[in-house]
């Protein structure tokens, strides 16, 4: 959360926002505890990136359909299965470039 509420205030203060899009995943393991109340899943979700301009609201930036690897970590609850974490696979650096047309 502290990672996604530092990247929102950038934006802000950037007068900046961005959209994105995922346009499929992939589940390539899923481990679950021997109790069966956590669950660790290596996901590869592909997503779409568009970054705008909170004033002009055009697009100033583009990250093409890339595929983001992850492992998201879960914990059963009482009232369902919630997330607790997200750890995302750092050998791929996301390189934004000129907005399509």
């Amino acid at each position: 959360l502290k990672i996604e509420t530092t990247i929102i205030d950038n934006l802000k203060k950037n007068n900046q926002y961005y959209v994105s899009a995922r346009h499929n995943i992939r589940y390539e393991e899923i481990n679950i505890s021997s109790d069966g109340t956590q669950t660790e899943a290596y996901v590869v979700p592909t997503w779409e990136i568009k970054l705008y301009s909170s004033t002009t609201k055009q697009c100033v930036a583009y990250i093409p359909p890339t595929e983001l690897p992850q492992t998201i970590y879960l914990e059963k609850t009482s009232s369902g299965w919630i997330i607790t974490a997200i750890a995302y696979d750092d050998s791929q650096e996301s390189l934004w470039v000129a907005c399509p047309n």
